[in-house]
């Protein structure tokens, strides 16, 4: 029997799996969570240098703070020992490695330790081998991190992907004896500073059932594509014959099975050739032998008989936009050469690739519009609008099923506030405030270089709409607040009732169970505890059968158990929204959410973070955001519904997980570890103790300030340096001009 024994912090793992204070015989299922430290910290986590990862904590992780115990690479941390360094006040500050206090689900939280404060922390433990082995380690930080085993680094991640278990999982190899461990872990803000870390025998259980997830999710990346790469173009006559992108990953997962599959042309007819040109949609419709059904679909285009595009000589031309390194003038010298290599690689990425397809058919489709441009006439719309129907038709779905989503309804009464000018004074913000604020935002973008725009109002009157470095008007990537817009636009099918916060996904969707313990639900979707991770994975909101993929790795899904920041869980609320409204989730942004409340600078590619909207139009959502539901003469939803789109903690539904969430909503208040990093007033918030909205990995801000009745926004595509610094000092300038 083998036995890992962690002698640092008086941790024991038995065979290789149980926890405890003895080694005592192992009779019970264990988990091999690592629940007993040594730690040291907290040290200072400062902004990241130019080069470094841009604009983010990362200089903690960069930096040795050991080295008075001889450096990362050979520290042992005791309890007891101490590392002195220069204090906030600039004085001599002694810190003393402590036993850490670990959470009930295997949680190291700093945060618990330290208190606030954005910093950096060690915790350390020596692990016991009676033989040379490999072990398996399964890893998760909502942060970046390191892990050392004996003086090497084993693990490093600079950008956080998510404080899951298992986010990461690799071998640690043990030699006889005692073994260090070094862990290292730098916060990036956000709602926690905590790790978890788990080791087990290679054959043990959970690392059988590990190794399947990730069979399972291999299998979800895979592809088909026509077995002539050439053929997604194709002439009138016989289909092209399909394949997987790696048929031995798909044999390993689920051996083999027959390939079947549907073909529907442009009219949703299912013919057995391709009688004229045009688009057609290949589903794959097939059973393997365990019984798991796989759905996928793809767009192709048949040419006219005779037309051979790569014989024409196509010629086309690009424009690259700010920050390319091409001299737009030198290419233009060279036009004559460069266009018609760039018209070759273009069609060849129309018979050579999915997208290039859909673009492909688009284009045979295009009529002269006789009227304004609409996001409407997109080609990936117009593809995502044909493919619902074929699925809405194969599942057995039409216009009875479901009760059709009616726009925002026009309201009795007064109009509810829309964003206007207005003097600042009805405003309730000092005139010399506004200077102070434009002031403010000179220097940051002087400091940075960044460009940016801002909106500030109040009472619906806005005091300040500028830009720095940019036109006030462009559209810039709002990142994560696409999850605010995506849980705003669900808003209006649970304000219709045609689908409730609890309901499970299967029953609107098949391949997914509507009781027992792999039930996902519509919550579970916009809360972050689907067990899925990523974002745009497998296609995104453009992959017609998105669900299907998912539901194919239910197996390694544990809904409800964890809290795990992703993007897919809102992709799979998107379909269900398309099967009920029998529109595209990019027609639905645009009749029933973008188009009523005045925005036309639409895009969205990706439902957890793909939008791009302007500064003014960011604004709107806010005011929307603070009149629960309402803007101008548009009800989009109710206020008991604005109520369910409220942060609140997840504890409420799932016990065990400790976070706050809304639907695609979180509070904004100035968050814990920033009392601290940047000297605040514990007593006081910097806006009000009421602020709800999200905030963008490009930098971009969505703030609705209920107790000041204040819209704050920014658009911009990239945080830059020192960003959270120059945040609060935006919102301590902006707090400080209002009067009343």
């Amino acid at each position: 029997m083998k036995r890992i024994v962690c002698i640092g912090a008086m941790v024991l793992l038995v065979a290789g799996l149980q926890i405890g204070a003895s080694a005592q015989p192992v009779t019970a299922i264990p988990d091999g969570f690592i629940r007993q430290w040594v730690v040291l910290g907290p040290f200072p986590n400062p902004f990241a240098e130019e080069g470094q990862v841009d604009g983010q904590h990362t200089n903690g992780l960069f930096t040795d703070f050991l080295t008075e115990l001889g450096g990362e690479a050979v520290a042992t941390i005791s309890e007891g020992a101490s590392v002195t360094r220069t204090g906030p006040d600039g004085q001599p500050q002694t810190l003393r490695a402590v036993p850490a206090t670990i959470k009930d689900n295997g949680y190291l939280d700093f945060r618990r330790l330290y208190g606030t404060g954005v910093g950096t922390a060690y915790a350390c433990c020596l692990i016991q081998s009676d033989a040379e082995q490999t072990v398996w380690c399964g890893f998760g930080a909502n942060d970046s991190a390191r892990i050392w085993v004996n003086g090497e680094m084993i693990h490093s991640q600079p950008y956080p992907p998510s404080n899951k278990r298992w986010t990461d999982e690799f071998p640690v190899h043990l030699k006889p004896g005692a073994n260090r461990v070094l862990v290292k872990v730098a916060d990036w803000g956000g709602m926690a500073w905590e790790c978890v870390m788990e080791l087990y025998r290679e054959d043990a259980p959970i690392v059988v059932h590990r190794r399947r997830a990730e069979a399972l999710r291999a299998f979800q990346d895979r592809e088909l594509k026509p077995a002539n790469p050439w053929e997604f173009m194709f002439p009138p006559g016989k289909f092209p014959d399909l394949q997987w992108d790696r048929p031995d990953i798909v044999e390993k997962v689920w051996g083999t099975f027959p390939l079947t599959v549907r073909w529907f042309n442009a009219e949703l007819e299912e013919v057995a050739t391709a009688g004229k040109p045009g688009r057609y949609a290949a589903v794959v419709d097939s059973v393997t032998s365990a019984g798991e059904h796989i759905r996928r679909g793809l767009t192709f285009y048949c040419h006219p008989d005779g037309w051979q595009p790569w014989d024409a000589r196509s010629r086309a031309w690009l424009e690259f936009g700010k920050g390319s390194p091409f001299d737009t003038a030198a290419l233009k010298e060279r036009a004559l050469l460069l266009e018609p290599i760039l018209g070759d690689y273009f069609v060849r990425s129309l018979a050579m690739l999915p997208q290039g397809a859909i673009l492909a058919a688009g284009m045979a489709e295009t009529k002269p519009l006789n009227r304004e441009l609409s996001p409407m006439d997109s080609p990936l719309i117009a593809n995502d609008e044909f493919h619902l129907a074929i699925k809405r038709k194969l599942l057995g779905v039409d216009q009875a099923s479901y009760q059709s989503l009616t726009l925002p309804k026009r309201i009795d009464g007064p109009p509810a506030p829309t964003l206007h000018s207005g003097r600042p004074e009805d405003a309730g913000v000092a005139p010399a405030g506004i200077d102070a604020i434009r002031r403010e935002c000179q220097r940051w973008y002087d400091e940075t270089k960044e460009p940016f725009a801002v909106l500030l109002a109040r009472h619906s009157i806005v005091f300040l709409h500028e830009s720095f470095g940019m036109e006030k008007e462009r559209p810039t990537s709002v990142a994560s607040i696409t999850k605010a817009l995506t849980g705003l636009m669900f808003a209006q099918f649970l304000d219709q009732r045609l689908i409730s916060l609890d309901d499970p996904v299967g029953k609107f969707l098949p391949g997914f169970p509507t009781q027992g313990g792999k039930t996902l639900t519509l919550r579970h979707c916009f809360t972050h505890t689907s067990g899925l991770s990523g974002h745009g994975e497998w296609g995104g909101m453009h992959n017609p059968w998105l669900d299907s993929v998912i539901a194919n790795g239910l197996e390694y899904l544990e809904p409800g158990t964890e809290w795990g920041y992703t993007g897919m869980g809102f992709e799979l609320g998107g379909k269900v929204m398309e099967i009920v409204a029998g529109k595209s989730i990019g027609r639905l942004f645009y009749e029933h959410f973008f188009g009523p409340l005045g925005i036309r600078t639409f895009y969205v590619e990706d439902l957890g973070g793909g939008a791009r909207l302007n500064v003014e139009e960011l604004g709107r959502v806010a005011q929307l955001l603070l009149n629960r539901g309402v803007y101008g003469d548009r009800q989009f939803f109710s206020p008991q519904t604005f109520e369910l789109l409220k942060p609140q903690p997840l504890t409420n539904f799932y016990p065990g997980v400790d976070h706050q969430y809304g639907i695609g909503l979180c509070w904004r208040n100035v968050e814990p570890w920033m009392v601290e990093q940047f000297a605040l007033d514990k007593t006081k918030s910097i806006l009000g103790k009421n602020v709800i909205g999200h905030d963008g990995a490009s930098g971009a801000i969505l703030r609705a300030d209920f107790d000041n009745d204040l819209v704050v926004v920014q658009a911009r595509d990239h945080p830059a340096a020192n960003y959270d610094a120059h945040l609060i000092r935006f919102l301590e300038v902006t707090s400080s001009a209002l009067t009343k």
